[in-house]
């Protein structure tokens, strides 16, 4: 299930206090843009994501270092999902870091996945792979099922798992 990290709720998040998290002219413009027509996805990325971040980091210092079941969970679904986690991963820094225009108006190298610009792109785009993962799975409600998603196909490489160094 590939989401955009923006149109999870804060209140969904297990490693996030809400929207208690943002202060109170952030949660006042989101309050705002809710409201409206449209949605602003400049604003609304603007106030979730320092929101998300944190929620991020919390849970990979609170579960990474203990064998829980939400570490267990978080594993299997990156498992399970391997075949097109990393690619969205990548997918999500290329575009915040190209001003989250539509990746047609990225440069040629990275629009056709030439593998030297690639590389060269990737190595900034850190903590993006393992905050998806986790929103990901976040949003599905718990780890993927790959018989039930109809992918049972194994990934090429071993998907990461909680970085090396949140695990004792």
């Amino acid at each position: 299930m590939a989401l955009d990290p923006i149109f999870i709720s804060l209140a969904d998040l297990e490693d996030s206090v809400g929207e208690a998290a943002l202060g109170p002219a952030e949660r006042a413009e989101l309050a705002r843009v809710r409201i409206m027509a449209s949605v602003d996805f400049e604003t609304v990325r603007r106030v979730k994501t320092p929101a998300l971040l944190a929620a991020y980091r919390r849970f990979r210092h609170t579960e990474c270092h203990r064998r829980s079941g939400r570490r267990r969970d978080f594993e299997t679904y990156r498992e399970a999902q391997a075949w097109w986690l990393e690619d969205y991963a990548l997918f999500r820094a290329f575009h915040a870091r190209h001003s989250e225009l539509p990746w047609t108006s990225w440069p040629e190298e990275l629009r056709s996945r030439d593998a030297r610009a690639l590389a060269q792109e990737g190595r900034a785009r850190r903590p993006a792979p393992h905050a998806v993962s986790v929103f990901s799975s976040t949003a599905t409600g718990k780890a993927a099922n790959p018989a039930a998603s109809g992918r049972t196909r194994r990934p090429s490489r071993s998907p990461r798992r909680c970085p090396r160094s949140a695990r004792r």
